[in-house]
């Protein structure tokens, strides 16, 4: 599966990622864009996309995108406190039976 980090997501987080083709923002040249701007694109180069942004779901109209929004709800985005939502995360990313938008809370 392709899997795009936004950059609200620590970039080493993808060294804990096995499995899947992992790109980061800040690799395809996206750090610092709206996502509006990338997200039309991000469609069709990744499967999901992982973020720690709560707004998402609120800012764009997502319904026209064909990517699954990953929302890791930790109490902060530091990389110590998304380890372990990681593996519900992974999980998520197989489950086609899942919504488009995804959020994983700590257990």
């Amino acid at each position: 599966m392709r899997l795009y980090l936004d950059e609200s997501v620590p970039e080493n987080l993808r060294h804990f990622i096995q499995g899947h083709e992992v790109r980061t923002a800040r690799f395809m040249g996206w750090k610092g864009r709206l996502d509006g701007e990338f997200l039309p694109i991000a469609q069709y180069e990744f499967d999901a996309m992982l973020t720690c942004d709560r707004n998402i779901p609120y800012q764009q109209n997502l319904a026209r995108l064909d990517i699954r929004i990953i929302i890791l709800r930790s109490q902060s985005n530091g990389i110590e406190h998304l380890l372990p939502l990681l593996p519900e995360a992974l999980q998520a990313l197989d489950d086609p039976a899942l919504r488009q938008v995804v959020h994983i809370y700590p257990p």
